[in-house]
């Protein structure tokens, strides 16, 4: 089933006497029902928020959250039919693997053959089978957080609702579980929203991401689309494995050029569009990173060089790019014009 959010608003008390802090400001949001969006932004920006609010963690202000052809902004969490999977997996440490995946379904009176299949039938399509008789102390961190995504499996929700589940990983297994979350979300054909503040995880795994910042969500687009036409100076700084450089397009400072680390080279310091001074030089495998102070510009510039166009540290370098790298923002609220 689809997830539909409009026009969601959510508050909380300030501190002390302090003014209500503004969590979300007016968010529509939209999950197709076999679609994976990833909601993405820096702390504090209003994912999990968000995400608690279409769970029934939070009650909004204004707005309404829908599930399929309900509007559930009233219901309870256990009335919603969404699953919820956290950073923590919050298994019962005395129970077995099995019992810990099929507890919601026994608690809600599903008869114990019915619970098995569902059990043996998740635990097999996300390569536990065989650690059902273990505790959690016997398993790694991977392997906790999949007994977490089989107990949301086996309630077959309407649609699947991830916090930053990934985030206590080391790398090697968060890229693992990527792989996995992706995979089993095709083959169910379900709705599942997904909160992270790693941009590259995001990109990775969503077939559309939203960028949140400030409670607002300022874009949603494939990766592809995020990456390539930014609709702002914020979500080009925040998308993509290095920030997009920013640099004053004139004087006055009323627009902002942004051109891409990986689309700069190098010229001679007084041929360039632009020029400064090498501050350092970072290896990166085959190529390196070199962070070049351009006057006028906010940021130390990045440019990602073949080892051999590196220039030396301290050197005065220009900097050059095709017209077609160019993009163009308003220099006062960010805005992209061109």
């Amino acid at each position: 089933m689809s997830v539909v959010v409009r026009g969601v608003v959510k508050t909380f008390p300030g501190r002390r006497g302090a003014a209500p802090v503004a969590a979300l400001h007016p968010v529509d949001l939209d999950v197709g029902q076999t679609e994976l969006v990833v909601v993405v932004g820096p702390s504090g920006s209003g994912k999990s928020t968000l995400l608690r609010v279409i769970a029934g963690l939070e009650t909004p202000e204004r707005g309404t959250v829908r599930i399929g052809d309900r509007d559930v902004t009233a219901l309870p969490p256990g009335a919603r039919d969404v699953a919820l999977v956290s950073q923590e997996p919050a298994l019962f440490p005395h129970l077995r693997i099995a019992d810990n995946i099929g507890f919601g379904e026994r608690a809600r009176g599903t008869p114990r053959a019915e619970v098995r299949g569902k059990v043996a039938a998740a635990a097999e399509a996300l390569g536990i089978a065989g650690a059902l008789e273990r505790r959690p102390h016997e398993l790694s961190g991977g392997e906790r957080q999949r007994v977490a995504l089989a107990r949301a499996l086996v309630r077959e929700p309407a649609a699947f609702l991830m916090d930053e589940p990934l985030s206590a990983l080391d790398a090697e297994l968060r890229l693992r579980m990527r792989i996995d979350i992706k995979d089993l979300q095709r083959r169910l054909g379900v709705a599942l929203l997904y909160v992270t503040h790693d941009q590259h995880e995001a990109l990775a795994l969503g077939d559309r991401v939203a960028v949140l910042d400030g409670g607002r969500l300022l874009q949603v687009a494939p990766p592809r689309e995020l990456y390539e036409r930014p609709g702002s100076a914020f979500v080009a700084r925040f998308i993509g494995a290095l920030p997009m450089n920013l640099l004053p397009a004139g004087d006055a400072g009323e627009a902002v050029l942004g051109v891409r680390p990986e689309r700069i080279r190098t010229a001679p310091a007084d041929r360039g569009r632009a020029s400064g001074r090498v501050l350092t030089v970072e290896p990166a495998g085959e190529e390196c990173l070199a962070h070049i102070a351009v006057p006028g510009a906010k940021e130390r510039v990045l440019a990602r060089l073949p080892w051999t166009e590196a220039p030396e540290v301290g050197a005065e370098t220009g900097l050059d790019w095709d017209d077609r790298d160019v993009h163009r923002f308003n220099g006062a609220d960010g805005r992209r014009t061109g």
